[in-house]
């Protein structure tokens, strides 16, 4: 699989597991028997999918719960999701930002269905960190109706960062 193809598998396995995500907030939110089958059907569907993904890119575990962000995708995987979205900003050079993966990949494994997690790269996404007005790293943004509801700068410890995402939910 070339550079290219593997780097589409996972923006398209990323924005599945948002949407899992937003179709489970759904999913408990709805008393409509219709919804519910529709919901679950879908729901279905995309764990098919997803499982299809993962196999293809030889991924389990909590990296495969983290999305990767991109001007392409920010729009309609972050702004307009259904269920919060806690965003990484980060880059390659950057160290501290190495010791937020961890925590990140912890947490989205924690909240899988409750929340969405993903991370974008500011030297190769940087409009979107500029529009944001992103300028230290590592930046965590939790956004939550499309709106940024909560920004940590620096490296948070877990428990800040999974009462930060609690409250919300």
């Amino acid at each position: 699989m070339s550079e290219q193809e593997r780097a589409g598998l996972e923006r398209e396995l990323g924005e599945a597991r948002l949407r899992l995500a937003e179709y489970e907030a759904r999913l408990q939110a709805t008393t409509d028997p219709a919804v519910r089958q529709e919901l679950r059907h879908l729901l279905a569907d995309l764990r098919e999918r997803i499982e299809g993904h993962e196999e293809s890119l030889g991924e389990t575990g909590a990296e495969g719960l983290v999305a990767t962000f991109t001007v392409e995708n920010f729009r309609r995987e972050v702004l307009e999701s259904q269920v919060p979205v806690l965003v990484d900003f980060w880059a390659e050079w950057c160290g501290p930002c190495r010791n937020v993966a961890p925590i990140v990949a912890a947490l989205a494994t924690e909240f899988a269905g409750r929340a969405g997690f993903g991370k974008l790269d500011v030297d190769e996404e940087g409009p979107v960190a500029d529009s944001l007005g992103v300028t230290t790293l590592p930046t965590l943004i939790i956004f939550n109706k499309g709106r940024v509801a909560d920004l940590l700068m620096g490296v948070p410890s877990q428990e800040e960062l999974r009462e930060r995402l609690e409250h919300l939910l």
